[in-house]
């Protein structure tokens, strides 16, 4: 189990151990009544480092700049 630092839209922050980034990001998306937007999640590492990690709200998440990345090919 891992620490996360999860922080809500309106500020408030909470700190959990979780089994992965995904059982952390769902516990605050939870929290969040069932909303991705504005939550932050953070793993702690063992020096008290904040991670950041991913939500994931669709296929539509990623970050700034990246293009999407397609698993299909594309035939002229």
């Amino acid at each position: 189990m891992e620490k996360y630092k999860i922080t809500l839209p309106e500020g408030t922050s909470t700190v959990g151990e979780f089994e992965s980034d995904r059982d952390a990001i769902a516990h605050a998306v939870k929290l969040n009544h069932g909303c991705s937007d504005s939550v932050s999640v953070s793993r702690i590492d063992s020096t008290g480092k904040l991670i950041p990690t991913w939500l994931h709200c669709g296929s539509s998440a990623r970050p700034k700049n990246q293009p999407r990345v397609s698993n299909s090919t594309q035939h002229a």
